[in-house]
């Protein structure tokens, strides 16, 4: 697969990816050494996820975006890596 490929290959620690296409009811078994977060649209075309290194501490953050008008998925995780400061990623 293309993803396990670019994580293997560019040694990466945190991926953001759009537009994941995870069908309802589809099982997805992650990455080996990563953790995932991922929010999903429920309609199958669209959906956000968040893969991180498995020696980062994440957290899903709840986020809404009440203010737009239109459907955006947002997906906002808080990092830490060892005793260092905290840190936001979002994926929208």
């Amino acid at each position: 697969m293309q993803i396990e490929l670019l994580l293997s290959e560019l040694e990466i620690d945190i991926l953001c990816i759009t537009e994941t296409c995870v069908y309802e009811g589809q099982h997805f078994g992650g990455y080996k050494g990563y953790n995932f977060h991922k929010l999903d649209a429920g309609t199958g075309r669209r959906g956000v996820m968040i893969l991180v290194r498995d020696y980062i501490k994440s957290r899903v953050i709840e986020c809404t975006l009440d203010d737009f008008s239109c459907n955006i998925e947002a997906l906002v995780i808080k990092c830490q890596i060892g005793y260092c400061k905290s840190f936001l990623i979002a994926c929208v």
